[in-house]
């Protein structure tokens, strides 16, 4: 069946977004904009921190509870990806509503895209339950999900391995412009901002920095964001710089942005 944009604008669109422990909302600010862009109203999966080994674990999200839906839209997009284990529950609430998938999460992918240490007990709980997580929430995608929204090939090519019967488009996402300083383009610095999780690669693109500097000696790369392993500032010419409340300044001695996983 052909899409009817038509029948789409006409379409009431409800965000899934999950309410944290700390009570905030939880959401990409890409993700908001774009839901926003179409007026959509929230529908909000509440989920509470366990304790002791179980804080983290997927349990977290199965007893997640709805507390707010609108039980009146047409169609839902589930922006967090822990409120795939809530599905059954919203598709018995709004039966004849469809759920599109917002896939900008590894949470589907188990242990692929970690690298961990079998030896530690912390990682062997760890490697559990991504594995257990990933496992749960893929039957919720194959039951309930009626299509899947991407944002690059990548993550296309997986969710095509994972669900080859499912409507699957991949979206380029905007940015928002929230920086007041322009690049230096005369300078061979680039930076990288995210979390220093296993999946990104910022051990590659380190790696590929001591290259870039055979080419331009002076090349300077700054990584920044939490989990940024300090190791990283060792290699020359790259420097960890952690969380910043101001990303101008780096921005402005910089004539390059890595985006990585793409």
């Amino acid at each position: 069946k052909k899409l009817n944009v038509k029948e789409l604008e006409d379409s009431r669109v409800s965000a899934v977004y999950l309410r944290g422990p700390e009570g905030e909302l939880t959401h990409h600010p890409v993700h908001k904009a774009w839901l926003d862009s179409v007026n959509a109203t929230n529908t909000i999966y509440n989920v509470d921190k366990l304790s002791g080994l179980l804080r983290n674990s997927f349990l977290e999200e199965y007893r997640g509870e709805w507390e707010e839906v609108d039980e009146e839209a047409d169609i839902y997009i589930v922006e967090s990806p822990a409120a795939l284990f809530g599905l059954k529950e919203l598709k018995k609430r709004n039966q004849d509503a469809k759920i599109i998938y917002l896939e900008t999460s590894w949470l589907l992918h188990g242990l692929e895209p970690y690298n961990l240490n079998k030896e530690e007990v912390n990682n062997v709980l760890r490697a559990f339950n991504e594995a257990t997580s990933s496992l749960i929430a893929r039957r919720y995608v194959k039951k309930e999900v009626d299509g899947i929204i991407t944002i690059s090939n990548l993550m296309k090519e997986k969710m095509k391995k994972y669900f080859p019967e499912k409507p699957l488009k991949v979206v380029k996402p905007f940015t928002l412009n929230q920086l007041s300083s322009k690049p230096d383009f005369k300078s061979n610095n680039a930076v990288f901002v995210g979390k220093g999780r296993d999946h990104k690669g910022v051990d590659i693109l380190v790696e590929a920095w001591d290259e870039v500097r055979e080419e331009y000696p002076g090349a300077k790369l700054y990584l920044v964001g939490e989990d940024i392993k300090p190791g990283f500032g060792e290699n020359p010419g790259v420097y960890t710089l952690g969380y910043v409340d101001n990303l101008d300044d780096v921005f402005s001695n910089c004539s390059l942005y890595v985006h990585l996983l793409d």
